[in-house]
This record gives C-alpha cells, sequence and structure tokens, in this order.
C-alpha cells in the first residue's frame, strides 16, 4: 500500500521540477532575447502554453524569479572560476609564495577578461542584473541574492587576504579592498556592451587597469604586470567550459 500511493507522489514531484527548470530556461531565453522588460509573468505563460495563474505556482513574483535568475547566474560563474583556477595556476609553471599570491589576483583579472566572450550568455545575463539597479528584485527577495554574491566576493577577499599574508600587498587600509576591486572590474567589463573597438584593447587595459589599482596597495607593477602576461598564457592554454544557460 505504501509503496502504491508513494510512486504517483514521487512521479508528480519530478514532473514538477523538471517543468520549473522549463520555466527557468524559458525566463532566460526572454531576457537574453529582450532584456529584463520583456520578462513578465504573463510573456512568461503565454511561451509556456500555460495559463499565467500556472506560472505563479511555480514563481511567487517576478522578482522572485529574477531574483533566482541572478542567483544561478553568479553560482555559474563561480562554479567556472573554480575550476578553471587551478589548471590556469598550473600552467604558469613554479611559482614562489609572492607568485602565487600574485597570480591569485591576476587570476581574477583573467577570469574575468575571458567571461564576456567565453560564456557570453551568463555574462550578458549578469549584467543586465547588475544595471538594473535592483528594480526588479523587491527587498524580500533580494537575500538570496546577496548571499550568493556573498559567495563571490569571499573569493577575493580570500586572495586579497593572502596577497597580504605573503607581503604583496600592503596590510594598511585593507577596508572594503574586496568591494573595490570587484566594482572595478565590474565597471571594465561593462566597455564589453559597447560597439566592438570603442576601447583599444579592452583585454589588455583590464589587465593593466588592475595592476594600476593592485599597485595602488602596495604590489609590485613589474611583477603584475609578468603575473598577468603568464596568466593569459595560460588561459590560452586551458580554456574556459560551462554548458550552455538554456
Amino acid at each position: 500500500m505504501t509503496q502504491a500511493t508513494e510512486a504517483p507522489t514521487t512521479g508528480r514531484a519530478a514532473n514538477r521540477v523538471r517543468k520549473r527548470q522549463e520555466y527557468i530556461d524559458t525566463a532566460i531565453r526572454i531576457v537574453l532575447n529582450g532584456g529584463l522588460e520583456a520578462l513578465t509573468m504573463q510573456a512568461l505563460a503565454r511561451e509556456m502554453g500555460a495559463a499565467v495563474g500556472t506560472a505563479y505556482t511555480y514563481f511567487a513574483s517576478k522578482s522572485a524569479l529574477v531574483a533566482e535568475l541572478q542567483v544561478l547566474a553568479i553560482g555559474r560563474l563561480t562554479t567556472t572560476f573554480n575550476d578553471a583556477a587551478p589548471r590556469w595556476q598550473a600552467e604558469m609553471g613554479r611559482l614562489d609564495a609572492k607568485g602565487k599570491a600574485e597570480a591569485g589576483l591576476t587570476l581574477l583579472v583573467e577570469f574575468a577578461v575571458r567571461v564576456p566572450k567565453a560564456l557570453r550568455d551568463d555574462f550578458f545575463l549578469q549584467q543586465l542584473l547588475l544595471t538594473d539597479g535592483g528594480r526588479s528584485i523587491m527587498a524580500e527577495d533580494q537575500a538570496t541574492v546577496l548571499e550568493a554574491a556573498d559567495s563571490w566576493m569571499k573569493i577575493i577577499d580570500e586572495r586579497l587576504s593572502e596577497a597580504v599574508d605573503a607581503g604583496v600587498l600592503d596590510k594598511a587600509n585593507k577596508a572594503q579592498r574586496a568591494s573595490k576591486f570587484a566594482a572595478t572590474l565590474n565597471g571594465a567589463s561593462l566597455f564589453n556592451n559597447l560597439p566592438e573597438g570603442t576601447v583599444k584593447d579592452l583585454d589588455g587595459f583590464t589587465r593593466s587597469l588592475m595592476v594600476d589599482l593592485l599597485s595602488a596597495w602596495g604590489g609590485d607593477a613589474k611583477r603584475l604586470t609578468r603575473s598577468a602576461a603568464k596568466a593569459a598564457a595560460a588561459a590560452d592554454k586551458s580554456k574556459l567550459a560551462a554548458p550552455a544557460l538554456a
């Protein structure tokens, strides 16, 4: 009796999980094709061939849906970096303690340089969400997004701390360095949304910009420039890879 009643329930639950993923995939396609403004619960239901009320059984609001898309985008980028960084560092050859700490930072920069081309959909979706200014996500849905963003900020903070411990960066004025590092990278990344060639050698510009920032925090510009070049060469040998968003 127990098995007979549990099997349909399990089947319905599995079907609901699959259907929910279809809604997410469809929402991503809508955003990639038309921007966040194009994503409404009505448009989502129409694309799914479902009633609007059915869409609301999967997501309480557009805000909740957009929050989930942002969490997914941040998570995919974080996971991809965590996969790529060890491979890239291995390609950089033997490094002393300072070299490893410098690589920890220049690999973050190189990842930001590569993402717009290698993971175009992920990057585009994340940039849309970053430039939305929080208009599409209500306060009650922001906690999950902040938690996901915090996981990425922790990676940056850990690598900056390792650089301080290794003597690569100075110990003074450490407050908000991770936020400044991330903000500078994001600012440079926004140039990818402009017509190609607007910024000459955008990749080189981004690397140079980050070397300047790290030098202002006590880093050795020549060593950091060499590390950035090694990181770029390593990334050329071991490409970024992630499954398509939808």
